[in-house]
């Protein structure tokens, strides 16, 4: 039985929504910890290290699939599509995970969960590294 997207992202979401309600305390008179931290907290050098690290990687895959397309190494593996023209064709299918994964992990940040926001950049990271490297591979 195969999870769809939809199935996937409303997990997701009821999850979040699941961590939100385990932070409220129960005292009234206790102040939140959403009064206590700030934007300027949430997105501090270690968020941008670890997202940057995360769009760095991101280039560097779509970087290496482009020349091991263009020199005819091989073709992306798990897409419909065979060949990537350009890198804009590329970021259209990677930016809204990059995107979307950012965003999460802001709100994560926000309601005070202590590392899970680094999961998503941490996995992302991990699977472009691991493609820009098989396409050096392949294209040796």
């Amino acid at each position: 039985m195969s999870v769809t997207w939809g199935k996937k992202i409303i997990l997701v979401l009821a999850l979040l929504g699941a961590v939100a309600n385990a932070q409220k305390t129960s005292y009234p008179d206790a102040p939140s910890s959403l009064e206590h931290n700030t934007w300027k907290k949430t997105l501090d050098w270690k968020f941008a290290a670890v997202h940057g690290t995360y769009f760095a990687a991101m280039m560097f895959d779509q970087h290496e699939t482009l020349k091991g397309e263009a020199a005819g190494c091989a073709l992306e593996q798990g897409d419909p599509v065979p060949y990537y023209a350009h890198r804009g064709d590329l970021m259209k299918k990677n930016l809204p995970f990059f995107a979307g994964i950012t965003v999460v992990d802001m709100l994560l940040r926000k309601v005070g969960v202590p590392v899970a926001w680094m999961a998503g950049p941490a996995v992302a990271t991990t699977k472009h590294v691991q493609g820009g490297l098989n396409w050096i591979h392949l294209c040796r």
